[in-house]
């Protein structure tokens, strides 16, 4: 049984998330701008492998940052065995209270042959 057919069929994620991490703008790289009394934040960095045999063509997340949860979804190809990292712009100018989301995980996946994984 492949691989993607083992993971479809016990529903573990083909897709592990390596790192999940709130981002801001780093001091220095808004130095025209006049800095705002608190951080904010400008997306949510990510970073994940795709161990399916074949590619997979979107890969959705579920975060949850200062009460708010969002679901995320990230295209385009990331083939298998690669090591991803990726920006996601959302959250954006919400106020940047730490690096870590309450909550950070991958919900689904689709592959470019056809197949869907969800998590249950």
């Amino acid at each position: 049984m492949s691989l993607l057919l083992l993971a479809l069929a016990l529903n573990a994620a083909p897709i592990t998330l390596l790192d999940c991490r709130v981002t801001t703008p780093m001091p220095g790289a808004m130095a025209d701008a006049v800095a705002p009394a608190q951080p904010l934040v400008n997306g949510v960095a990510v970073t994940f492998v795709n161990h399916a045999h074949v590619a997979a063509k979107s890969v959705t997340f579920r975060v949850r940052y200062d009460y708010h949860t969002e679901s995320i979804d990230d295209r385009g190809t990331f083939s298998p065995g690669v090591k991803i990292h990726a920006s996601l712009k959302y959250f954006l100018g919400a106020n940047y209270f730490r690096d870590l989301p309450d909550i950070c995980e991958i919900v689904g996946a689709t592959f470019a042959d056809g197949s869907v994984w969800t998590l249950n």
